[in-house]
């Protein structure tokens, strides 16, 4: 009877030891602690989730975001992996968790560490108020105006930046008054260093590039390669002759050009957006030969000759003389000879000469007959040019 007690006893002591064994198998949730946990079922008002315990947590509806929604599985599915806060365990034994608390926990944890290690921070800004902007970082943070812009990033209209998500740094964090402040400005400087060092670094002369037109001056205009501007002089602008660039582009436009050079130590880069151009002297229409009648708009007048835009981007010389100075003025379309055309040199020079009369043969002939010996137009057309006369 005593072996019979002794055995019972020694079982009881080995099933407390199991027990206990197995109790500790069980995670021991807190008020506080931030737990990983896997959703295993969606209710119609509760989301339960498995952390590891005797039973399974429960987060109810308005602990599960902080964000609006609507239906439960517009923010967990069963089988997501989540953290969630431990609020209390009822009477019933029951753990009541909240999802939105461990979201917040964390992206204090994460503006905390990003105002200490100066990482830039992203959010989205949801509201103008009186002295800046609201953004939306998972808990609200502030951007005054005054840290919203600089340069040529200055702000634009405050409202406009509604809805945009930006690269933030934290000025100012306190938890206890949910207080977050943020810099616009400083996150862009950091930006713009990093992508004016990468610039330098990699831009040589003789190759392409991209850019956006950010502003004009009389003697060009200014191209953003991201970080750093260049310049496309006036005369690297277009093939054809430019006053102004606007002439041929407009702020905002993204155009492909050639670097032609690159001074570092000055943090000068010239362009050139003609270059990138097909050459109109390589493109020549085949109409265009000596003798050839053409149309052109004069472009410029000087002391001794016209310049005739003949083609998109081409120029042509026009000689001018006591009797044909008269006939060639500057805005006006004429129609002239070629005479010489060197297409490796880019030279094309027009005559007046019979351009509304004789054929291009007899235009030939009479450049022949000048090369040889001097000759006037009526020894070379004849009783053609009697006839056209009256005489």
């Amino acid at each position: 009877m005593k072996q019979e007690v002794i055995a019972m006893e020694m079982n009881h002591e080995n099933q407390s030891v199991e027990t206990a064994l197995y109790e500790k198998t069980f995670v021991t949730a807190k008020p506080g602690d931030v737990l990983k946990g896997k959703v295993v079922q969606i209710q119609s008002d509760a989301v339960f989730v498995d952390i590891g315990g005797k039973t399974e947590g429960i987060v109810p509806f308005d602990e599960l975001s902080y964000k609006p929604f609507e239906h439960p599985e517009q923010v967990v599915r069963v089988g997501d992996e989540i953290d969630v806060y431990v609020l209390r365990e009822d009477e019933e034994g029951i753990v009541r968790l909240s999802k939105k608390r461990a979201d917040l926990e964390k992206t204090w944890i994460r503006i905390r560490q990003a105002k200490e290690k100066g990482d830039v921070l992203y959010g989205t800004v949801v509201e103008q108020v009186k002295g800046g902007l609201v953004v939306d970082l998972g808990v609200r943070g502030f951007i005054p105006a005054s840290h919203m812009g600089l340069g040529k990033h200055a702000p634009k209209n405050l409202e406009d930046y509604i809805g945009e998500t930006l690269p933030l740094k934290v000025l100012e964090v306190d938890q206890q008054k949910g207080r977050v402040v943020l810099s616009y400005r400083s996150a862009k400087e950091e930006d713009y260093k990093k992508k004016k060092e990468e610039f330098w670094n990699s831009v040589y002369p003789g190759e392409f590039r991209k850019g956006t037109v950010a502003r004009f001056a009389n003697f060009g205009a200014f191209v953003d390669l991201g970080g750093v501007d260049g310049l496309i002089h006036l005369s690297e602008l277009s093939w054809k002759r430019v006053k102004h660039p606007s002439e041929v582009l407009s702020i905002g436009d993204v155009v492909e050009v050639l670097v032609l050079g690159v001074d570092r130590e000055k943090e000068r880069v010239s362009l050139s957006l003609r270059r990138a151009l097909p050459d109109p002297w390589l493109q020549i229409p085949d109409p265009f030969k000596v003798g050839a009648l053409v149309e052109g708009s004069v472009v410029r007048i000087a002391k001794r000759y016209a310049f005739v835009e003949v083609f998109p981007g081409m120029e042509a010389l026009l000689p001018l003389n006591k009797e044909t100075v008269e006939k060639v003025k500057e805005g006006e379309k004429i129609k002239a000879r070629i005479a010489e055309i060197v297409p490796e040199a880019r030279r094309m020079v027009l005559s007046l000469k019979d351009a509304d009369g004789a054929s291009e043969e007899d235009y030939r002939r009479y450049l022949n007959a000048e090369a040889d010996r001097p000759l006037t137009l009526k020894d070379i057309l004849g009783d053609k040019l009697k006839t056209e006369m009256g005489g």
